[in-house]
């Protein structure tokens, strides 16, 4: 079982003014949500909607923001989407 990577291509649906950026991501087949870096959070604006406890594999539990109006394209498909930041 190997790490799958993948080239995702991000931006704000609510910001037509910035361009796309493609970003390299592991893909997680266990995980639920999307998680973005904290510095395509900031250069995209985000605006975050609310705090999510989340639980990684080593049973280790944090409190992050959820962001909105994610645009993610992969693989000629395109969805809009939260995520944890």
């Amino acid at each position: 079982m190997g790490v799958v990577t993948i080239v995702l291509k991000i931006r704000n649906a609510y910001n037509n003014q910035l361009e796309s950026v493609s970003v390299p991501a592991k893909v997680d087949t266990g995980a639920t949500m999307l998680e973005l870096p904290e510095s395509i959070v900031k250069e995209f604006g985000f605006p975050t909607i609310r705090k999510q406890s989340v639980k990684y594999a080593n049973e280790k539990t944090e409190l992050l923001d959820v962001v909105h109006v994610v645009i993610v394209e992969v693989c000629g498909r395109t969805g809009v989407f939260e995520a944890i930041s």
